[in-house]
């Protein structure tokens, strides 16, 4: 009888390993059909170089007006659904070298923490992704979007704030690296999920969230923009790597209001104020 169940307990466990690398399997082969897709496209259509390259999950996928609010701005956006941190290491050859970027915007990671991967392990595949890019593009900048605070995933809160804080403290050793804060403003004082910002299935946003985004990513983008054109980001005494309010407090941001924040360096540096208008300047 024990051995019967032992036995039971083997068969569904293979069951479910075997369901598991197929899923994965398909995942990786729908990536690589949707990479060929793309570069299929390019080639009819070359990209502009030098363009803020967005990259990631379906996060990025199913921001339908990235060009939009990023106006006066060259983007490019390669979002796919299920796309992890450790993926964007072993493409970033497909996904991240050939455009030659300024920046580039990562979202990427949650979905790693939700197939069980640590917080240790995302940031680790994060410091991979960093030094592969700067092995070929060594002054292109790097912006990494916290990890979002997703009601549905609302049990991996824990695991998100601690892979987004050794992640902003790896970011305040590079000048060439951003770190943009967005869980902060997207928990309420109980330090909920704010519901108002996602879709009904609770893990993607509305156009209230990327609104939100958008007021918070644009002076980041904006102010590496003007270091780049300056030709002295990589020697200038301000590092907007990882920043917080002056106050040392998370700041209010709104998506009907303030067009602006004053961020304060967590590194030597000094203060800066910080507009949207940076963006199209």
């Amino acid at each position: 009888m024990h051995l019967k169940r032992a036995w039971l307990v083997l068969i569904t466990f293979v069951a479910i390993y075997v369901a598991i690398i197929r899923v994965q399997q398909w995942s990786v082969y729908k990536l690589h059909t949707e990479l060929k897709r793309l570069e299929e496209s390019d080639r009819q259509s070359p990209p502009p170089k030098d363009a803020v390259l967005f990259v990631g999950s379906s996060t990025i996928r199913l921001w339908q007006t990235l060009a939009e609010d990023f106006r006066g701005i060259e983007v490019i956006k390669r979002g796919f659904g299920g796309f992890k941190i450790a993926d964007s290491t072993l493409l970033a050859d497909r996904l991240v070298i050939p455009y030659k970027p300024t920046v580039v915007v990562l979202y990427a990671g949650e979905n790693d923490l939700a197939a069980g991967k640590t917080p240790r392990q995302v940031v680790a595949a994060f410091k991979g992704f960093v030094r592969h890019v700067h092995r070929q593009l060594l002054t292109t900048k790097i912006a990494f979007i916290s990890i979002k605070p997703s009601p549905k995933r609302a049990s991996l809160l824990p695991r998100m704030k601690e892979a987004n804080e050794e992640i902003k403290a790896y970011v305040c050793n590079d000048s060439r690296l951003i770190y943009i804060d967005v869980f902060t403003p997207m928990v309420d004082s109980d330090d909920n999920p704010r519901s108002e910002l996602f879709a009904p299935d609770r893990l993607h946003m509305n156009k209230e969230g990327y609104n939100l985004w958008k007021v918070i990513i644009a002076p980041y983008i904006g102010r590496a923009r003007q270091f780049i054109r300056a030709e002295s980001f990589t020697h200038h005494s301000d590092h907007i790597g990882c920043c917080r309010q002056s106050d040392g407090h998370s700041p209010e941001y709104s998506t009907s209001k303030g067009t602006g924040f004053r961020e304060e360096s967590l590194c030597p540096g000094t203060t800066v104020d910080v507009q949207r208008d940076d963006l199209i300047n």
